[in-house]
């Protein structure tokens, strides 16, 4: 079996993780309505005070920068939290056990502090690369866009670190780093398969709403039927791909860490870090 049947295998043990306990997907609907909330908390009232006074000549480009730079502060908290919450939570599903969104959010009430500092770190990382490629033009895109496919792949596993250690966001980076180099295949092939998965459920979505669009001033009832029809589903395949792929990282890395997990087959993922092993020995001989 190749990596990518063996990722998309397991892949399919998390979507039946999530059947097992729905309560799950809770947490991709919070994060994005508290997301929601808390950006409009930022924006709304620096909005009224800073863009009656706006000028051509950017006066105010500092000001604004900051509030942009504290809305991402805001929303890659939020994010944070609830992701933290659902592994949390995802990793009692694995052996059965029935969990809340309530007992996923005291899980990240205790973690609280790591998880604002690792907000504030990636936020600041996200500036520096957004500064890049703004700055440097088609040299300081490709930079940037390099910067960023590695900050992504060396942060991968942060966020079960966050939920599962008694760690900083420094150390969570590094315990992090060791793992995505013990499993580099099953991570990254298995994120991709997601998202093609996703991409591909996708597109029958995308085309009942076009055909919503187009029928809408023949027939308004029918037209924004099928609109509504093709946004909620779009809605439960975004909630269900979230929840999903933190569940896929959390089982990767505990099994990383501890050598077994329960609701996932053990031969996959011990195939998984066995043709890691052999493929480190292949290249270094």
């Amino acid at each position: 079996m190749n990596r990518f049947q063996r990722s998309f295998r397991l892949l399919s043990q998390s979507l039946a993780i999530i059947r097992r306990d729905r309560s799950l997907l809770w947490f991709p609907v919070l994060s994005a309505a508290f997301t929601l909330l808390a950006v409009a908390i930022v924006l709304v009232p620096a909005a009224v005070l800073l863009l009656p006074g706006a000028t051509a000549d950017g006066a105010h480009s500092w000001p604004m920068l900051v509030v942009a730079g504290l809305a991402g502060y805001a929303a890659t908290a939020v994010a944070t939290y609830f992701n933290v919450a659902l592994v949390s939570c995802a990793a009692r599903s694995f052996h059965g056990e029935d969990t809340t969104a309530a007992e996923g959010m005291r899980a990240a009430n205790a973690r609280l502090g790591s998880i604002l500092l690792w907000a504030l770190i990636a936020s600041l990382v996200g500036l520096v690369i957004r500064s890049v490629e703004q700055r440097a033009g088609i040299v300081g895109s490709i930079v940037a866009r390099l910067l960023g496919a590695g900050w992504a792949i060396a942060t991968y596993f942060v966020i079960p670190v966050l939920a599962f250690e008694q760690v900083g966001p420094a150390d969570a980076v590094r315990r992090s780093v060791a793992t995505v180099r013990r499993s580099w295949g099953e991570s990254l092939i298995g994120n991709v398969g997601l998202g093609i998965a996703t991409f591909l459920l996708a597109l029958p979505l995308v085309a009942v709403g076009l055909v919503g669009a187009a029928v809408v001033g023949a027939s308004p009832a029918a037209g924004v039927g099928l609109l509504v029809v093709a946004a909620g589903l779009g809605v439960v395949l975004l909630v269900v791909s979230s929840a999903m792929g933190q569940i896929y990282k959390t089982a990767v890395y505990l099994y990383a860490e501890t050598g077994e997990i329960a609701g996932y087959s053990s031969e996959l993922l011990e195939g998984a870090f066995r043709d890691k092993r052999q493929g480190r020995r292949r290249f270094f001989g």
